[in-house]
């Protein structure tokens, strides 16, 4: 088989990282960037301004009114650097070439998915705030009415037949007419479920 000889002097792959930090129910906007967030890298020790100066740049932000103060979500993004040491005179076949080509695809489309999960749980966060904390707990935690199961311990199919249910008036227990306001779409209901599977790890 034919070789073919890669001279990489220098060579280097960019990878990037992506993190989720937050900080709830925060009554003080001003110092909201020196504030230790919580959750993904920040875990509570650092803040969004620690994070800047670690080499994070903010891609997205989202800010959400809570009972008690404001919520704030933080996107981070951190470009890595991975070094390929020279290969002067080191052959390489065309297998190789190709699998590495295919590890940097790889690992791009890794943090897009990274990041579209974040947006999800976030927006999952938001639509769960405003439709269905004031019955089901901050978390999912609480049997509305004693007559819901708890949304924290209920799968996906159970949530998507229970609004299905509730829309067709197949089931009522109740329920029916106090939830026709909050009733959802079935995209909704899976960033839903997103964001309690990630606020109650």
């Amino acid at each position: 088989m034919k070789k073919i000889v890669f001279l990489m002097l220098g060579c280097s792959l960019l990878f990037a990282q992506v993190t989720l930090c937050y900080k709830e129910n925060w009554k003080q906007l001003s110092q909201i960037e020196v504030v230790a967030l919580d959750g993904g890298q920040c875990a509570g020790k650092y803040s969004v301004k620690d994070m800047q100066q670690k080499g994070w740049i903010i891609k997205d932000i989202q800010i959400s009114k809570s009972q008690n103060g404001f919520n704030y979500s933080y996107v981070l993004q951190k470009q890595t650097t991975q070094t390929m040491q020279p290969l002067s005179k080191t052959p390489m076949t065309k297998q190789d070439i190709k699998a590495t080509i295919l590890e940097v695809k790889k690992n791009e489309e890794k943090q897009k998915q990274i990041i579209q999960q974040a947006q999800e749980i976030k927006s999952g966060e938001k639509i769960y705030k405003a439709k269905c904390a004031s019955c089901h707990g901050d978390k999912g935690e609480v049997e509305a009415y004693g007559l819901s199961k708890k949304l924290k311990d209920m799968s996906l199919d159970e949530m998507k037949t229970a609004i299905r249910d509730y829309e067709i008036k197949e089931k009522d227990n109740g329920m029916a007419i106090l939830m026709e306001p909050y009733l959802i779409v079935e995209n909704d209901i899976e960033k839903v479920y997103k964001y309690l599977q990630e606020v109650n790890k």
